[in-house]
């Protein structure tokens, strides 16, 4: 029996109601009934599970409601199909156009349990069961087809529990349970339309592939030369000022200091050689150059090493190996080293490579005239002994005042040694002073102010007269009288001893007081 839906008149044959022309309802099945095509058709219902429905969706204690029943016969759905869709506390339930719960099959003529039409899986959304000849009875329950799953999409998209979309309205069909909004977050069907959630973690993943290829097109594109360079090349240092920063474009590049005009390098070497005099200013001795240096040496309270320009003097080291404190105001070539301690520069010296001669005060002095019959070595050291030195004349004045006083004491018979001698093997004669050291100038040169003062044929280095005891070396000075005339002359430095006979008792010497 047959029923329709809105006016509620009962049919035995047709499909359709007479006068409302919409399906009618098989009022065994609560099935609306399709037309016939020339097949018997039986409507058999879809197998559902009870656990399956949530509670409060679909139909409720397999009763169907009357609004079910006319949207199936408007549309040809299944009551039960419906959709609803929750939108905030109120639920709108929405008919499905696409699939039906129930399952049409086609049933030839003479088949009492025909086979059921297969629906494609996007259809019925799950996977086509395989029938026993039990769910062929029309009260079996038949299990919908799965759909087949496509990994990546629910990757993207999640899981579709069961849903297709309408290629012609767009909207989401259920062929399951409804989830009121997919409450998985995955996909949400609100008023027609589709919102899509994406995975955050495929999206993490993409980002970084996209960032590892970009790193890579940027380090490749590094590694090659660039094609500008070639068409416009540019110079060394062009590059190295656009690079660099440009607080300290300014700011000079440190360089050694220059050593083209350096003359004296102290600081790579720990010995050099200095060529001045000694100046005593104040009981502060000073070491006068020649000519301004410039000086490169070490500095040892900036430690650095640095160029002194146009230096005129510098400090004598008070402990020098060698002092020249006794070499005041005399021309000299001195080796030591050389340093820097602040503004104080420092010369230590540690040999005399030359010195020039000290020169004598040309001035008159006092003077003693002693008379002993002694070697010269020990008037020089009786002298010193007395405060004063063995005399030496430096001028034709302080020559004569000499003469004068001897003649006038009665002294014409005397050999006097004077503060004069010459090396073992040498031939000049030089004053000495207290160290027995030559100073001022030759004393025997034609130059010399005294060169007319010698006895004649003299200096000799040797006597080898008939007074003589064999020959006698003669390497000191002494002044004595001939003919009532004084002049200078080189002897024994032991008179009394090697002209015991001759000279015994006349042998003397000249102390010599500055003060």
């Amino acid at each position: 029996m047959k029923k329709c839906p809105l006016c509620g008149r009962e049919f035995e044959n047709g499909t359709k109601c007479t006068s409302c022309g919409v399906f009618l309802i098989d009022t065994e099945t609560n099935q609306a009934v399709s037309p016939d095509n020339g097949k018997k058709k039986r409507i058999r219902p879809e197998k559902k599970k009870k656990s399956e429905e949530p509670a409060g969706e679909g139909r409720k204690g397999g009763s169907v409601s009357p609004d079910d029943l006319i949207s199936q016969a408007l549309f040809g759905g299944n009551p039960a199909s419906g959709k609803k869709e929750e939108t905030g506390q109120n639920k709108t339930a929405v008919p499905d156009q696409e699939e039906s719960t129930v399952r049409e099959t086609e049933e030839p003529e003479g088949s009492e349990y025909p086979e059921p039409e297969k629906k494609h899986a996007d259809e019925a959304g799950t996977e086509p069961e395989k029938k026993s000849e039990d769910e062929k009875r029309p009260d079996s329950k038949e299990t919908a087809p799965q759909e087949e799953k496509d990994p990546f999409a629910e990757s993207i998209f999640g899981k579709t529990d069961g849903r297709n979309t309408n290629p012609d309205s767009g909207d989401t069909v259920y062929s399951g349970k409804k989830t009121g909004g997919e409450k998985n977050g995955k996909k949400e069907k609100t008023g027609g339309k589709i919102t899509i959630t994406l995975n955050p973690v495929l999206i993490a993943v993409a980002v970084v592939i996209i960032l590892v290829i970009v790193a890579v097109i940027f380090i490749v594109r590094g590694m090659n030369p660039k094609q500008e360079d070639t068409a416009a090349p540019v110079s060394q240092e062009d590059t190295i000022d656009q690079m660099e920063d440009p607080d300290q474009a300014d700011v000079p590049e440190e360089t050694g200091p220059d050593l083209s005009d350096v003359t004296i390098n102290a600081c790579d070497s720990d010995y050099v050689e200095v060529s001045g005099h000694v100046e005593d200013r104040g009981g502060t001795l000073r070491f006068v150059f020649d000519s301004p240096q410039n000086i490169y040496l070490y500095d040892t309270y900036a430690q650095k090493a640095e160029v002194a320009e146009n230096v005129t003097d510098v400090s004598l080291d008070p402990a020098s190996y060698y002092p020249l404190d006794g070499y005041v105001d005399r021309q000299m070539t001195a080796g030591g080293s050389i340093w820097k301690e602040g503004t104080n520069i420092i010369f230590s010296s540690s040999s005399l490579i030359y010195a020039e001669p000290e020169q004598d005060d040309p001035g008159i002095h006092q003077y003693q005239i002693v008379v002993e019959d002694c070697t010269w070595y020990d008037a020089f050291t009786r002298s010193i002994n007395q405060g004063g030195y063995l005399a030496r004349i430096s001028s034709p004045e302080e020559y004569q005042y000499i003469v004068d006083m001897l003649n006038s004491g009665g002294y014409t018979n005397i050999h006097f040694y004077l503060g004069g001698r010459r090396d073992d093997t040498g031939v000049d004669y030089y004053w000495v002073n207290e160290q027995n050291e030559f100073m001022g100038d030759c004393l025997n040169s034609s130059a010399s102010w005294c060169s007319s003062y010698w006895y004649q044929n003299e200096p000799s280095f040797r006597d080898t007269g008939s007074d003589a005891n064999g020959e006698i070396a003669e390497n000191v000075m002494n002044l004595f009288c001939v003919s009532g005339s004084w002049y200078l002359n080189d002897s024994s430095d032991n008179l009394a001893g090697n002209y015991p006979d001759l000279l015994s008792g006349k042998v003397g010497y000249i102390i010599e007081y500055e003060e």
